[in-house]
């Protein structure tokens, strides 16, 4: 038995499929623009956040996505940050250098706040600059900035914690006296001596002073991997903005002349103390490698020094040329990241 196809009924069900399709999708669009026009305000606020594309206009529009300290404030910022990298990797308090750090429990938890803190902040600011690649890049280091500060300070905590001495048991002192000393136990002892055996005294050995454990000092190498990758994108900035833009060529030469004039200096002084020790006898080809060693060795040191130091605080007047903001103060859609982000990146300063 042959099936046969009505024609009717077969254009009848296309008709009736295609008239379905479009009713769906008109009912999903009448949904979708009923649920977004709900919450106005909440919506407003994720798209300046979270905007669908960047501003263009050269860099002067692509900064406007960039939510973190720029200007006077970012090297306000960045001086406050080098403070706290320099005084935490030597296990000293950064608000009274003085004292050593000593809290394993609080500071984790500091360092743990400002991590938690900044690396949503430099990741929306990541996202609001995702198609100006140069603005990504500079976001990365600000990233990892924050990182190697938490870092360091969660390393501190762990080194401070396994410093302190073992509890004793409840009840029990450490040292138990013994009946039979003196009541006066430095009455016949000699100052600077201990037991004497007939005639000979015996010196006293001097105490040690506890050296620096600078091991958190070693996350200093992400932060330079970090500086290099945003000086990548800050650089192509400075390309497009170079010829135009008199404030970033002259800011361009300083940081310049100011890295290398402090590299050459490093190296000269080296050099001299090798010259000086060449004329007191101090020659032949041991004399003549250990002069270069050190003299291009520490033209490479003094010039990475340089490099890491300067790098942030001339990043930080280049974008104030760019954005014609030289305090780097926030516009309003950015002053709730610009601002948390500047608070968090100060907490491991209170690490005590």
């Amino acid at each position: 038995m042959a099936w046969r196809l009505n024609p009717l009924s077969s254009r009848s069900c296309l008709n009736l499929a295609s008239v379905s399709l479009m009713g769906s999708i008109f009912c999903f669009n009448a949904k979708s623009a009923s649920a977004l026009a709900l919450p106005d305000s909440i919506g407003d606020h994720f798209n300046q956040m979270l905007p669908d594309k960047n501003v263009t206009g050269g860099p002067l529009g692509e900064i406007q996505c960039y939510a973190l300290p720029y200007g006077a404030i970012g090297i306000i910022s960045h001086l406050l940050t080098y403070w706290t990298i320099a005084w935490i990797g030597y296990g000293r308090v950064p608000l009274w250098p003085k004292h050593h750090i000593s809290s394993s429990k609080f500071d984790l938890c500091l360092a743990a706040i400002s991590m938690i803190t900044c690396i949503p902040i430099a990741t929306v600011s990541i996202h609001r600059c995702r198609l100006s690649w140069q603005f990504i890049l500079i976001g990365v280091w600000k990233l990892v900035t924050s990182v190697v500060v938490g870092a360091m300070g969660i390393h501190r905590a762990i080194l401070a914690r396994e410093k302190k001495p073992a509890p004793s048991p409840a009840g029990t002192p450490l040292t138990q006296p013994s009946p039979y000393l003196s009541p006066n136990p430095g009455m016949y002892k000699q100052p600077n001596h201990t037991t004497t055996s007939f005639f000979t005294l015996v010196p006293e050995t001097p105490i040690a002073k506890p050296k620096h454990n600078t091991a958190p000092l070693w996350w200093l190498i992400l932060y330079l991997l970090g500086t290099v990758t945003g000086m990548t994108g800050l650089i192509a900035l400075i390309i497009t903005s170079f010829r135009h833009n008199k404030d970033v060529r002259s800011l361009t030469y300083g940081f310049t002349i100011a890295v290398i004039v402090l590299s050459m200096a490093t190296a000269a002084y080296w050099y001299k103390i090798h010259w000086e020790a060449n004329r007191n006898g101090y020659t032949g080809l041991t004399a003549l490698t250990s002069a270069y060693k050190d003299t291009f060795g520490s033209f490479f040191l003094a010039f990475i020094g340089a490099f890491g130091f300067f790098a942030a605080l001339y990043s930080d007047l280049v974008l104030g040329a760019i954005a014609q903001n030289w305090g780097g103060f926030p516009s309003e859609d950015n002053s709730a990241l610009y601002w948390t982000w500047f608070v968090a990146k100060r907490i491991c300063m209170f690490s005590h």
